[in-house]
Order: structure tokens, then sequence, then C-alpha cells
């Protein structure tokens, strides 16, 4: 009897043990799962802080644009807005061939030389000189987009992607050029053709230049809208555009001008030179008026 009621408490002890024992595996496989869980919360949360760390910095308006230079040709730049809103000469046009020339809207002057540009003049975001390059080259650059979301442009491409959003602001930071490698002038459809929409925001042209672009229009060809840089525009302000040699309209007997061929409720003003400059107008304002080849 005695050796039984041993039996059992013995047997009592073991299973109090492995209970125990049991009790305390769960909870170091419980503190485990929490540790990793938990360390797997903060891995997710750092990944996505990254990842919005990761936007934010795409996000921040700055991005490379290359500037193209054509030897011998005098071309109006405006200095883009860098990040520190002052360049040096040596860190903007690293790149420029010996003996190229450089003229501020102030007079100041550089120029190329094999040890970097003499003297190394610094330029403000916004500033605008003149570059004659002693040969072709093409310089990247590092430039914020402007916290008025104006739209810059600074190539061909720029100036004709205008017709993926038709009510943007635009403003042109150099003369364009759209010409191939040899010297062809680049034709195209105008602005606004494609998507058969007349512009209605604005594009403030600084002054600068538009060369080496034929604007060609069969007479049947659809839609049938009118001619000029821009098909139409409504509601738009352009200003401050000249036209440089190689730009031309062929319009095959369609409304026409160089800059605009039908304009309603716009105020346009720039030098709109040229013998085809035929503006077809609607309660439009011409600040400098085009020279007309007849009855404007």
């Amino acid at each position: 009897m005695n050796n039984t009621g041993q039996g059992a408490i013995e047997y009592l002890l073991i299973i109090g043990a492995a209970v125990i024992i049991a009790v305390i595996v769960i909870a170091l496989m419980m503190s485990l799962a929490g540790t990793g869980t938990e360390n797997t919360q903060e891995a997710g949360l750092d990944s996505a802080y990254s990842g919005l760390m990761g936007i934010k910095d795409k996000h921040k308006g700055v991005m490379t644009i290359t500037l193209k230079f054509t030897a011998g040709v005098p071309t109006d730049v405006i200095v883009p807005d860098v990040p520190d809103n002052t360049i040096n000469l040596n860190d903007l046009f690293p790149n420029a061939p010996v003996g190229t020339t450089i003229q501020t809207s102030d007079g100041r002057e550089s120029t190329m030389g094999i040890n970097g540009w003499d003297p190394p003049l610094d330029l403000d975001s916004g500033e605008k000189f003149t570059i004659v390059p002693q040969s072709d080259f093409e310089q990247e650059v590092e430039v914020e987009q402007p916290a008025n979301n104006v739209i810059m442009i600074y190539d061909c491409d720029g100036l004709l992607a205008i017709e993926d959003n038709m009510y943007a602001d635009y403003s042109l930071g150099k003369d364009i050029y759209c010409d191939d490698s040899t010297g062809i002038s680049r034709e195209i459809k105008p602005i606004g053709f494609g998507s058969n929409s007349a512009f209605g925001g604005t594009l403030e042209g600084n002054g600068m230049a538009i060369g080496k672009l034929s604007i060609v229009v069969s007479e049947n060809e659809t839609p049938l809208v009118s001619v000029g840089l821009f098909t139409s525009t409504n509601s738009a302000t352009i200003t401050g555009i000249e036209f440089a040699e190689g730009f031309s309209v062929s319009a095959a007997g369609r409304e026409a001008g160089l800059l605009v061929g039908n304009a309603t409720s716009s105020i346009i003003s720039g030098h709109i030179i040229g013998p085809t400059a035929y503006v077809f107008a609607n309660n439009a304002t011409y600040d400098d008026p085009p020279v007309c080849a007849a009855g404007c």
C-alpha cells in the first residue's frame, strides 16, 4: 500500500514537471515568435520609411538635362534653377571646347582656356547669357524644377512635348534649334495637330529664338485645322519669342501664321517676323503685331 501511494506521488511529480517544462517551452516559443514579429514589423516600417523617403527624393524636382550647342552659332541661355542658385562656369560648362566664349546680359565676358574658364565667372539662376561654341558640344546639367511649377524648355523635344499638356505654363530657357546632326531642319506637324486641341496655357519666350524647324501640313490632311507652331490658341498668353534661320510654315492654303494659325481670346507678343506671318485672330490681342503677307 505504501509502495502504491509512493508510486502515485512520483507519477504526479513527473506529470507536474512535464507540464512545467511544456509551459516554459511554449513561453519561449511565443517570446521568439513575438521577437520575430516585432523585428518583421520594424523591418517593414524601415522599408516603408525608406520607400517614402525614396518617393520624396524622386519628387524634389531635381533632374538632369542635356544642353546641346552648335559650333559658331551664338545661343542665348538662361541659367537653370541650380541647387545652390549660383553656379561657376567651370561647373556649368566643364565640357566646353577651348575658345568658346560667353557674354552675360550685364556685359561680363569669359573664354574657355586649356585650364578652364577665364575668368571663372559665377552665374545666378535665371541670369541670361550668350554662348558662342568653338565646336559642337553637349553638357549635362543638374537643375531644379522651379517652385512656381513653370516647365522649363531647353530643347526641341521639350518644345514639342507641350502637346502633352496644352494648359500648363512653360518658359524657354535656351534658344531652340531643331536640326539634326547634318544641319537639316526638323519637319513636324503643328503643336495641337495630333490632339486637335488649342493651346490654353502660357509660354514665356524670354527673347529666345526658335529655328531649324519646318511646320508642314498638306492641303487635304486631317484634321482641317489652322497651321503655325501652334494650330490655335484659346485664352493663351505667348510672349517674347523670336524666330531664327530655318523656321518655316507650309500650310497648303489653310489659315496660317508662324506662331499661331488661329488665336482666340489670347495675348500674343514678341517678334513674329517673316513674309508668311499671316495670322487669323478672333478677339486676340497682339502687343507686337506680326508682319503680314496680306490682310491681317
